[in-house]
């Protein structure tokens, strides 16, 4: 669902999965961490702040509740995130998921 366009959808899929990630972490499996990660990295852009404060939010809860799954994070989802970060659109909930996503 979140290669679909409809914004609506890419939300609703995202705030599923974090809720997913919170109460079920026991029964995911790595494999299916990895497919959600690996379509991750369109969703964080400048082009729609909501939907990449969903997704960067997203990564926060997976980084506390799967701290391995941080080395998996370092490659194109770093760069869309330093590519944020650079953005003077970066503000208000966008910017406070990357300050947290950063500390966790």
């Amino acid at each position: 669902f979140l290669r679909k366009n409809q914004r609506a959808l890419k939300l609703g899929t995202l705030a599923a999965l974090d809720i997913l990630i919170k109460n079920y972490s026991d029964s995911l499996t790595a494999a299916m961490i990895d497919a959600v990660l690996d379509e991750l990295p369109p969703l964080i852009s400048e082009s729609d702040m909501h939907v990449s404060q969903m997704a960067i939010s997203f990564l926060t809860t997976l980084a506390k509740v799967y701290p391995s799954s941080l080395s998996k994070i370092s490659g194109s989802i770093l760069n869309e995130l330093i590519g944020l970060v650079r953005s003077p659109l970066l503000q208000g909930g966008a910017l406070s998921a990357m300050l947290e996503f950063f500390q966790a």
